[in-house]
């Protein structure tokens, strides 16, 4: 900080040890203190689910989710140009795309 009345640079002073004149305040830094708790989404009472949202819940990109729009694989409705997944289109989907196991998965090798 400088003295406002003589400039000379004071450090940690509230008066300047020159010409004894008050030291202004300086600014306060806010700090943001990060979240440690897990973000619970909850998306299961909404009736349509933007892009966005679409993509979080069920772990792939925004643009997937665009081109799984273009290539017809998910329907969508678009209110007042922006798309949005019904719930049921995405239940939809989700089901059409469920794999169930009927034969047990090899053991994975590892060759060194």
């Amino acid at each position: 900080m400088k003295c406002t009345a003589c400039g000379k640079n004071v450090e940690q002073a509230k008066f300047c040890p020159n010409c004894g004149a008050k030291i202004p305040a300086a600014p306060k830094v806010k700090k943001v203190k990060a979240s440690t708790d897990p973000v619970v989404i909850k998306y299961i009472d909404k009736l349509a689910y933007s892009v966005s949202e679409f993509a979080q819940v069920i772990g792939i990109s925004r643009g997937k989710v665009y081109e799984l729009m273009e290539q017809n694989r998910i329907t969508f409705v678009q209110v007042d140009g922006r798309k949005m997944i019904s719930r049921k289109a995405a239940e939809e989907f989700l089901s059409r795309h469920e794999v169930v196991a009927t034969e047990e998965l090899p053991k994975l090798v590892r060759i060194v």
